[in-house]
């Protein structure tokens, strides 16, 4: 049976760009707190008066929806960070897949 799909109601009065990013676009990150390398696609920009601009993507590497702030955010990564993510996705996807066939021998 195929999912649902909702419509997602865009705030008017969100903050679509800042500081030359926009929302939906992809973008090479440093996580927030951990600064761990990532990927994604911008979902939500925020403001915030303690730590300042940041901004909530989809990382590819974990699945999840995850912060980042725009001072770790780079649209053109370097060969080394894209190497780094590429391998990190590597690893996730090997885990998933232990973990399902681990549950089909059960």
């Amino acid at each position: 049976m195929q999912k649902k799909k909702f419509d997602v109601a865009v705030d008017p009065n969100a903050i679509q760009e800042h500081d030359g990013f926009k929302v939906g676009q992809e973008i090479y990150c440093l996580r927030f707190p951990d600064k761990q390398p990532s990927r994604g696609v911008i979902t939500d920009i925020h403001i915030d008066e303690k730590i300042g601009a940041y901004h909530t993507f989809s990382c590819e590497v974990t699945g999840q929806f995850r912060k980042a702030l725009f001072a770790d955010t780079q649209a053109t990564p370097t060969q080394k960070m894209k190497t780094a993510i590429e391998k990190l996705i590597a690893k996730a996807r090997k885990q998933e897949q232990a973990a399902a066939d681990k549950r089909k021998e059960k």
